[in-house]
């Protein structure tokens, strides 16, 4: 009875410490929004996730939604890079009332103000990682404002931003299968061929991927400066995937 209670203890222990070892490696993230709108001397509206807490995770994940935001509103080559969005805003605008000044030297015809719109959302996550799509618009004034898609893949561990190169196993397979949906979604847009999306013959890999329920998003930038955007299931792709 003794020796049975024993082993009993033994393996109660050894369950629970596995357990919690789980539950420490499982990353728990929740998620709350920066929302930011100035209408001083130009428009500028950000709508981003960010992570909760202080852990290290939420620093590394929130860092580069942040530095999304304020990599987009710098207008200045010569000015300080910062991780600080509102001071970003404030800089957005310093820019534009400098080059408001210039213009009004050479011309009388008033400088609309500069527009800038930024957002993002998650669109994915599982038990390993957590994706977001980015998105910012910024107008300066001319006929067509300049438009950026980022897809942000990390891992809920680390925190560690993922790149093609680490969500992918095999990529000349891979890309093997992107390129029958590329082949599928150009038929209907007459504008691309596969071709521009081709180098030395192969397929190139896609310019941002990401995640949905569903399988992967997968995006290609075009030489018109948009992107051509193909959705592949899971059950296609499953094998080449590192996560």
């Amino acid at each position: 009875m003794f020796k049975f209670s024993k082993l009993y203890f033994y393996c109660a222990i050894t369950l629970t410490f596995l357990s919690l070892m789980s539950c420490e490696k499982e990353e728990v993230l929740q998620y709350s929004e920066i929302n930011i709108t100035s209408m001083k001397d130009t428009k500028v509206v950000v709508n981003i996730p960010k992570v909760l807490g202080d852990s290290e995770v939420a620093q590394k994940i929130n860092k580069k939604l942040t530095q999304f935001v304020t990599n987009a509103l710098q207008m200045d080559v010569n000015a300080e890079d910062t991780e600080d969005i509102t001071l970003s805003v404030t800089l957005f605008n310093t820019a534009y009332k400098r080059f408001k000044k210039q213009v009004e030297q050479i011309t009388t015809e008033p400088l609309p103000a500069w527009e800038a719109v930024i957002e993002g959302e998650k669109i994915y996550e599982d038990e390993n990682l957590v994706s977001f799509s980015m998105s910012s618009s910024i107008n300066t004034g001319g006929s067509k404002g300049t438009t950026q898609i980022k897809f942000l893949n990390f891992d809920k561990d680390m925190g560690k931003a993922l790149s093609f190169k680490h969500l992918i196993s095999n990529p000349e397979k891979f890309n093997l299968v992107l390129e029958k949906y590329l082949v599928r979604e150009l038929m209907s847009n007459t504008a691309y061929t596969i071709k521009e999306f081709k180098t030395e013959g192969k397929l190139r890999n896609p310019d941002e991927i990401s995640f949905n329920t569903n399988g992967i998003i997968a995006l290609y930038k075009t030489n018109l400066n948009d992107f051509v955007e193909i959705a592949v299931p899971f059950s296609q792709i499953e094998s080449f995937l590192n996560y």
